[in-house]
């Protein structure tokens, strides 16, 4: 609903509904599911996780945990203590930080959001 009375219209222009949460959702997880994940020249389809075999399947969540790790551990401030996966998600909304995880790794800001959604998800030691 917009009310077209100055102030009011932009305040409710900027609440989005639960529809656009709804499809926000829908797109992280097809986002999710749609990743390619290239190591050093072998591809693997995280949507075809379940038809590879049980040592590749365990290769890719180590693979996916290590690049996690590997943000996690430049975002720290303190090397000596592992930062929680609620703090790596505050630090990746910093735009220094993003670009500093890019200049050092080359992830794309998908793949940055994909290794900490997937490593929360499946990986029971980063929660």
């Amino acid at each position: 609903m917009i009310i077209n009375e100055g102030r009011i219209s932009f305040l409710l222009t900027i609440i989005p509904s639960y529809e656009e949460y709804v499809n926000r959702a829908r797109l992280m997880e097809r986002k999710l599911i749609d990743m390619i994940i290239n190591d050093n020249g072998r591809e693997f389809d995280v949507e075809k996780i379940d038809k590879y075999s049980f040592n590749t399947q365990r290769l890719i969540k180590r693979l996916i945990y290590l690049r996690y790790v590997y943000i996690r551990d430049l975002l720290s401030p303190n090397c000596c203590s592992k930062m929680k996966l609620n703090a790596v998600r505050e630090a990746i909304k910093d735009e220094k930080n993003i670009n500093r995880i890019k200049g050092t790794f080359g992830y794309t800001l998908e793949e940055i959001n994909f290794y900490i959604d997937y490593a929360d998800q499946n990986i029971p030691m980063v929660r």
